[in-house]
């Protein structure tokens, strides 16, 4: 099972939330990001009992792929949140390149307690907000959502967050952006060779405006919690174009 989300190293927070994990579901390809994050997971129950010997520091270590966990995204709930909320957020990230997982939820819920209910939710539910939380920690970035929601074909959105799990799981122990880069470039061929696949087979045929629609976790803020059909608006895959493919 997931092990919570922790903390990030420094203003790499703001590199996942606001950045593109870089899978294009209409072409199912993944390309790396200058924004990616460096997660400080606690992620042993992901690892096997084969992971590579050395302990930390092994990059990509081995993941237990059959228990990265996917649950359905939960349904649109218009107009829970305001565009203005979105950019308010990610102004919060910006100016706060240190925050942690709790500070953000802190943040969001003091500004508006219906929109953050929509975007953080029981982990346990059946069904995944863009944040879902166990144990009070968020357990994960839910871009899969988007993907799902959007398309109309939730195993597409499975195999890219099963995917974007494993990545960041098997390269929790990199220690610099281009450890984690190369590491992730390895894990696709290798422990995550498994839900690479996957997101080829599972988001073939998928329309091309899915990849302007999805790519990080306020993309799925925005069709989970503002409207379906809105679109991306000085955030998501838009402000962070430049970043990945």
């Amino acid at each position: 099972m997931l092990g919570a989300m922790k903390r990030l190293h420094g203003a790499l927070l703001v590199g996942l939330v606001l950045g593109i994990y870089g899978v294009a579901a209409s072409a199912c390809s993944t390309t790396d990001s200058s924004t990616s994050p460096l997660p400080d997971a606690s992620h042993d129950s992901r690892t096997g009992s084969d992971a590579p010997p050395g302990g930390e520091g092994v990059c990509p270590a081995a993941v237990v792929s059959t228990l990265l966990e996917w649950k359905p995204p939960t349904k649109t709930k218009d107009n829970a949140c305001q565009q203005d909320d979105l950019d308010a957020m990610k102004e919060f990230l910006q100016k706060n390149a240190s925050s942690t997982n709790e500070e953000f939820e802190a943040f969001v819920k003091n500004r508006d307690t219906v929109c953050h209910d929509c975007m953080f939710g029981d982990s346990n539910a059946a069904t995944w907000p863009a944040f879902p939380v166990k144990d009070n920690k968020v357990l994960t970035y839910n871009i899969g959502a988007c993907y799902a929601l959007v398309s109309g074909k939730e195993s597409c959105g499975k195999a890219i967050q099963n995917e974007f799990d494993c990545e960041f799981v098997a390269c929790a122990d990199c220690t610099s952006q281009g450890d984690l880069d190369a590491c992730r470039k390895k894990a696709r061929t290798t422990v995550c060779a498994t839900t690479d696949n996957a997101t080829r087979t599972e988001c073939a045929g998928i329309a091309v405006k899915v990849d302007d629609f999805c790519g990080s976790v306020f993309d799925s803020v925005r069709v989970q919690c503002i409207s379906l059909t809105a679109e991306p608006s000085d955030g998501g895959v838009k402000d962070a174009g430049d970043g990945g493919g």
